[in-house]
């Protein structure tokens, strides 16, 4: 038997919750909505990505302090670490955040229905659920897919035999003890936050990466920077490096790598695949409901319809620049907005900041020089090293760099760099610099609170028009 509802969602992570919350909303609760999945509810976000992520992250920097107190005259006697108590209490946080922020909010939502399962299309308007031995078919006026991304896997030799074995960012969270030494494949945001992670947590992780920028849009002195600044003698980043093999020695992995055409061999206890996410479109049927796609997700226009006018997409099985949760979010209320025929406003995605968590962190918002130089913006670019900022000197953390870019005739900001502590938080004001549309002159005459790292943003403003060594303290 066929069951009906007004709105089938493929998926249940936070562009499905949004969608399916908005939806309810409109609808008054009247929607009957039914939200397809298997798994932990949430999504990546919540059970495998940013949250215990940022935890570990968050937990093991308060550790490397506790060894390497920044400040003289401090030291501490205790600094045990049981990696495993650790551990177990991600899965704790992770299941306390799902409880609270997605379990407990469909109370409110008698409508919105849970259906375990995978779900693929059997024609535009028809789905078939699959749950163990059990199927069953359902109808909607109208589908919306959340299906999210999972890890990927290279098309390195060696690893469809150890594909069971190998650690993904999904998978390292089951670790309950610390392996001695780990090698991982890849070299983005999610490489760099838990290679360096499990490097102040004892771990000798040697990271691989192919390209010597994180991002293949930015600036490569940037990001070198970033690099060399997580650095450490448990953590090594060694760029330019193609995995051609990965073997399984007895209790350890090798790791077979090219390098300016000579060859290397490492060993490690564990190896962790992260080189990068693929959207989770593969089992979906997509051709029988008319919906186009391609290698990087569902192809959609800015109200977040796919190429079948019923059915909308959203989150990270979007072909999109950012995979961000916010930003699936977002989309879902787009979507739902735009399929109840309410007014919405569009991503736009100059003004999206994003943020690598590392120590110290790397954020952005805007362009890159690398983009402006593709598009033929004229412009120009002032830099300063973190060492100039009083806040920096105080706290004994001056790695980093302010770098702003702006247009050459108007000095308009285009685009903020920024490597240092607490760069995620400050960034925000970046987005609303470029939002105001602000120029650098406009920069020189904010008051900012003293001191603080955030105070960069100004300083090196000051710079463009000034020599800041010859400043006193707060001057304009």
């Amino acid at each position: 038997m066929q069951e009906e509802f007004d709105i089938a969602i493929l998926g249940r992570g936070a562009a499905a919750f949004s969608f399916a919350i908005k939806t309810s909303e409109l609808s008054h609760n009247q929607a009957k909505i039914v939200m397809i999945g298997y798994g932990f509810i949430g999504g990546t976000c919540v059970n495998v990505g940013c949250v215990p992520s940022k935890y570990i992250l968050e937990s093991a920097k308060l550790y490397q302090k506790m060894i390497h107190p920044p400040f003289p005259g401090i030291s501490s006697d205790e600094n045990s670490l049981d990696f495993r108590k650790l551990m177990e209490s991600i899965e704790n946080l992770t299941s306390g955040e799902r409880k609270t922020k997605y379990e407990d909010v469909l109370t409110y939502y008698p409508n919105i229905h849970i259906m375990n399962g995978r779900g693929r299309f059997l024609g535009p308007d028809r789905l078939e659920v699959v749950n163990g031995n059990e199927r069953s078919e359902i109808s909607a006026d109208n589908i919306v897919i959340a299906t999210g991304s999972s890890s990927s896997y290279p098309n390195i030799k060696g690893v469809k035999e150890l594909k069971g074995e190998l650690l993904t960012s999904d998978s390292v969270w089951n670790l309950r003890e610390k392996p001695h030494s780990m090698g991982i494949i890849g070299g983005g945001y999610i490489a760099l936050e838990l290679g360096q992670a499990l490097s102040m947590l004892g771990v000798n992780v040697t990271i691989f990466k192919h390209h010597d920028t994180i991002n293949r849009m930015g600036d490569r002195d940037v990001d070198r920077k970033l690099i060399d600044a997580i650095q450490s003698d448990h953590l090594k980043v060694l760029t330019g490096y193609s995995v051609n093999e990965i073997k399984k020695n007895g209790t350890s992995y090798e790791i077979i790598a090219e390098n300016e055409g000579s060859i290397s061999k490492f060993e490690f206890e564990k190896v962790m695949i992260a080189s990068g996410r693929k959207a989770n479109v593969e089992s979906l049927d997509l051709e029988k409901a008319g919906v186009k796609y391609n290698s990087r997700g569902i192809t959609v226009d800015e109200s977040m319809c796919t190429s079948n006018s019923q059915i909308y997409a959203a989150g990270d099985v979007v072909e999109q620049k950012f995979n961000l949760e916010t930003i699936a979010a977002r989309e879902g209320t787009i979507a739902a907005n735009a399929m109840f025929g309410q007014p919405y406003v569009p991503v736009d995605e100059t003004f999206i900041p994003w943020g690598i968590f590392t120590d110290p962190q790397g954020a952005f918002v805007g362009y890159s020089e690398n983009e402006l130089r593709q598009k033929g913006i004229a412009h120009e670019s002032v830099e300063i090293d973190l060492e100039s900022v009083p806040k920096a000197r105080i706290i004994n953390e001056t790695k980093g760099i302010y770098k702003l870019l702006f247009s050459a005739d108007d000095h308009k900001i285009l685009g903020i760099q920024v490597i240092s502590p607490m760069a995620t938080e400050i960034i925000m004001e970046g987005a609303y610099i470029l939002r105001n549309n602000m120029s650098i002159e406009d920069l020189v005459s904010m008051t900012h609170i003293f001191p603080t790292i955030s105070e960069g943003i100004k300083i090196a403003a000051q710079s463009y028009s000034r020599d800041i060594s010859k400043m006193s303290c707060c001057m304009e």
